[in-house]
């Protein structure tokens, strides 16, 4: 079951992304709160950008270091820590715009719903 939310969690951050068109890091992004701007600053290119993309991409390789190398430089603790650290950056990053986008999607559809409302009590 953890396998498919670490899968489901950047699949479902894209598709949600997406929706915005071509200007997905601006319209995802610009009222965001300063922690997830931080790390979306500049593509990724800031210590905690860094630091998510470390984890995102090296936490997959870091567990099969762990299973098929144990005792190389590879499986060390330290650099397990580092990038748990950067995947739990990463996946808060991922959850606010989970978040923010079903905001987005209720907040729609209650606008559309008001608007169906009054134009059947005006008839």
């Amino acid at each position: 079951m953890h396998a498919f939310a670490i899968a489901f969690l950047p699949k479902a951050v894209v598709v949600s992304c997406q929706g915005g068109g071509a200007a997905w890091k601006t319209g995802c992004f610009s009222q965001a709160p300063r922690w997830v701007q931080s790390v979306m600053a500049d593509g990724f290119k800031t210590p905690s950008g860094a630091l998510a993309i470390v984890g995102l991409m090296g936490l997959p390789l870091w567990l099969w270091a762990c299973r098929y190398m144990p005792g190389s430089l590879y499986a060390s603790p330290f650099l397990g820590a580092l990038v748990i650290a950067g995947r739990l950056v990463c996946a808060s990053v991922e959850v606010w715009v989970l978040y923010a986008h079903i905001s987005g999607l209720l907040k729609q559809d209650k606008l559309d719903c008001d608007k169906s409302v009054g134009a059947q009590t005006t008839k």
